[in-house]
C-alpha cells in the first residue's frame, strides 16, 4: 500500500497482472484527481 506518487514516480510497483485490483481514495488534490482520470480514460481507449 502507498500513495499515487509513489508508483507514478516508479518507487512502488503498480499491478503485477490483471487479476489485482488498485483502489484509489482521493483526498481532495485536483492535480491527482485529473491525473487519474486522464490515466483512467487513455486505458479505457
Amino acid at each position: 500500500m502507498g500513495e499515487i506518487g509513489q508508483v507514478l514516480s516508479g518507487a512502488l510497483a503498480g499491478r503485477q497482472s490483471a487479476d489485482q485490483v488498485t483502489a484509489y481514495k482521493s483526498l481532495g488534490h485536483i492535480v491527482q484527481d485529473l491525473a487519474s482520470v486522464q490515466a483512467l480514460y487513455s486505458g479505457a481507449r
